[in-house]
This record gives structure tokens, C-alpha cells and sequence, in this order.
């Protein structure tokens, strides 16, 4: 009797056991800890270096978060003309990025940052293989030395970059700031055309911008084609650094361009002393008999975007110059109502700019007001 009691607890047991567990699924693999493949990667030439970005990957091929220990490192491989290429020709390597750790409450960690490498392409291969390309991808393996797949490919034209310049140099006129330079030749490849980009960066900003206008050339002691942009759009009184670099575009259904070393930079502080025009083509009229006497002075307008005004003067019997206006006059046009009916006038006009620079007296012009 007791024998059987003991035989029924355990079945019941047994069944209690068998029914909190649910149902028993198929055992699941081992995770291979294998690194997803970026599919991110992307690659700049700056004269013969190739900057590559790309984000490690932080999950594994069966969507795992990565683990430090299993973190390996990262191949840079670079080919030549091959579309695509079919494996990893390795031309360095980085350290692997391990994940972030995941926060309170969640399965996974952060995603990584972009992280990047430079590859400084051989002289020789650029020399040897001016029309073709080499192509870049990553392989991020684990720490087993294993890896899922290569990453994207990306493809650099292995044109000649063209050489910095030298001899640069920046002088201030009243036209601007010119900007010269010494270009350095580059090796003539069919379908490769080579050019020029001026940049200018004002102190304290951290990005450039290109400079527009036309490059004119000139003959010049040790330079024969002595190179020159005239730029106007900077703002005076502030400084700034100017460099060039040459460009490189090569010919095709979708063109590639890419820019040389940069020249050493200069840096200038255009400092304005330099007046407007003096103005031209003063005429004075006066006023009809019956009218109040006054004389009205036009002239041709200047065209400096940063003139202020015009100044009006009235010779004085003593010949002396008196000025009539308080505040520079904004239009090209006066009128003298302090003038008397019998009395002769002779003017002059100057132009003046924001900053207080004066140009000379215009030629003058002479008036008679009538008799009433």
C-alpha cells in the first residue's frame, strides 16, 4: 500500500515537471561568431593616398551581438582591375572595433562608428597602370581568422595625380586679393585632363570654400607659365589662408575627378586703403528764371559694391572748398539750395566707401544762377 502511493507521487511529479517545461524544440547550433560584412565602404584619393571608411560591423552573421573575444582584425585589401575582385589581396590592416556594451535592459549594444584607413599608392603602380583602376574592399574576420564575406568594392582610377605647386603667393589690390602659383607638370594619359581649384578659409572656420574665377597665365622668372586667380568674394579686414591644388578628372561614362597634394598655404589680411573711382561726367544746372535760384549737380554712379556715399563741394571766393552734405549723399544727385539768384558756382564731387576712404575730386563744374 505504501509502495503504491510513493509509485503515484512520482508520476504525478513527473507529469507536473514535464508540463511547466512546454514543449522541447530542436537544439540550436552554435553560434560561428562570423562578422556581418560592411556594406558601407567608401574610398577619397587625395593625391596618392586612398582614405577608406567603413563601419565595423557589430552583430554576427546570425544576428548576435559581437563579443569582445571573438573580435579579430580587419584585412585592407586593394586589387587591380579586377571587377570585382575574388579575393583579399591584403595591403594592411586595422584593429578590430569592439561593440559597445549593451545598456540596462537591452539585448544589444550601440552601433559602431565609421572608422578609417589610409593607403598610400606606390609610385610605381600609378606609373605602370595610369588607366586602370584598383579596386578596394574589407574583410573582417574573428578572432579565428575567419570571416563571412568581403565587403562592398569600391574602384580608384589610377591616374597620375598632379604634383603640388609652388611659389605661391598673395598680394592685396584695390581689384582684391590675387592669388599666384607655380603648377607642376603632370604626365599626358589618353582620357586624363588636369585643372586647377583655389581654396580660401577664413581664420577660426574649419571648413574652405573654392574660390570662383578664371585662372590667367603669365610668363614669369623660373615659372614660364606662372598661374593666377583674382578672388573678390572675400570680406575685408578679416584674415584668411589660401593654397591650391591640382585636379585630376578621368574621361567616361561617369567621369572621376580627384585633387592633387595641396600647395603650402599663405595667409593674407586684406586691409582696405584703396578709395572708389573718382566720379566722372559732373554737370551742374541751374535753376529758370521765375524759380527759386538752386543749381542741381548729376553724375555718373560708381560701381564699388562697398561705396557709402558722395561728398559735394562749393568753391568759396577765397578758393577754398566747403562741403555741403553732413552724411555721404547715396544717389548720384544734389541740389544746392544755398545758392543765390546772379551769383557763379563751381563744384567738385568725391566718392567715399564704407570704410572711410576718399577718392579725389572730380573735375569740377562751373554754373551761373539767372537774374530774377
Amino acid at each position: 500500500m505504501r509502495t503504491g502511493k510513493i509509485r503515484l507521487l512520482i508520476a504525478f511529479g513527473a507529469a507536473a515537471l514535464l508540463t511547466g517545461c512546454g514543449m522541447v524544440g530542436p537544439p540550436m547550433p552554435p553560434s560561428l561568431q562570423l562578422p556581418q560584412a560592411p556594406t558601407n565602404l567608401s574610398a577619397v584619393r587625395k593625391g596618392n593616398r586612398v582614405t577608406l571608411t567603413w563601419t565595423p560591423p557589430s552583430q554576427t552573421t546570425d544576428g548576435q551581438t559581437m563579443r569582445a573575444r571573438f573580435v579579430g582584425r580587419t584585412l585592407i585589401c586593394r586589387s587591380v582591375g579586377e571587377r570585382p575582385a575574388a579575393k583579399c589581396d591584403s595591403v594592411g590592416e586595422r584593429a578590430g572595433v569592439v561593440p559597445g556594451l549593451p545598456e540596462k535592459g537591452k539585448r544589444r549594444g550601440p552601433a559602431n562608428q565609421p572608422v578609417q584607413y589610409v593607403d598610400e599608392l606606390p609610385e610605381a603602380l600609378v606609373a605602370a597602370s595610369p588607366t586602370a583602376v584598383a579596386q578596394y574592399v574589407v574583410e573582417v574576420r574573428n578572432a579565428r581568422g575567419r570571416s563571412a564575406a568581403l565587403s562592398n568594392q569600391v574602384a580608384i582610377p589610377l591616374a597620375p595625380a598632379v604634383p603640388a605647386a609652388t611659389a605661391v603667393t598673395a598680394e592685396v589690390n584695390a581689384d582684391g586679393v590675387w592669388f599666384r602659383w607655380c603648377p607642376a607638370a603632370a604626365p599626358k594619359v589618353a582620357g586624363v585632363s588636369y585643372a586647377v581649384v583655389v581654396y580660401r578659409q577664413q581664420a577660426g572656420e574649419p571648413a574652405a570654400v573654392q574660390v570662383a574665377g578664371e585662372v590667367q597665365a603669365s610668363a614669369g622668372r623660373g615659372c614660364p607659365q606662372r598661374q593666377a586667380l583674382l578672388d573678390q568674394g572675400f570680406e575685408w579686414e578679416k584674415p584668411y589662408r589660401y593654397w591650391v591644388a591640382g585636379t585630376t578628372t578621368v574621361a567616361g561614362k561617369s567621369p572621376v575627378t580627384f585633387e592633387g597634394d595641396n600647395s603650402a598655404a599663405v595667409e593674407v589680411k586684406p586691409h582696405d586703403v584703396f578709395p572708389p573711382a573718382v566720379p566722372a561726367e559732373v554737370e551742374a544746372v541751374a535753376s529758370g528764371v521765375g524759380q527759386p535760384p538752386f543749381i542741381d549737380l548729376v553724375w555718373r554712379a560708381n560701381a564699388e559694391p562697398d561705396l557709402d556715399g558722395y561728398n559735394v563741394f562749393r568753391r568759396q571766393p577765397d578758393g577754398k572748398w566747403l562741403k555741403l552734405n553732413s552724411a555721404p549723399i547715396k544717389v548720384p544727385a544734389y541740389r544746392d539750395e544755398t545758392a543765390a539768384a546772379g551769383a557763379s558756382y563751381t563744384y567738385a564731387v568725391s566718392a567715399v566707401d564704407v570704410r572711410g576712404n576718399e577718392s579725389n575730386r572730380s573735375a569740377v563744374a562751373t554754373e551761373a544762377v539767372p537774374q530774377p
